[in-house]
């Protein structure tokens, strides 16, 4: 249960930092940025 609970909650820091990268930044930029959030939220997830 412990592992849903983290999957949720770094689901849910992916759509905010998302939504606020979004607003802020660069077709490109964030692009970018997404990328580099995927890859160490599925290493994190990698770790379980």
């Amino acid at each position: 249960m412990e592992h849903l609970q983290l999957y949720i909650a770094l689901l849910a820091a992916l759509v905010v930092g998302l939504f606020l990268i979004r607003k802020i930044t660069g077709c490109l930029v964030r692009i970018f940025i997404t990328l580099v959030v995927l890859a160490i939220i599925s290493w994190i997830l990698t770790l379980l």
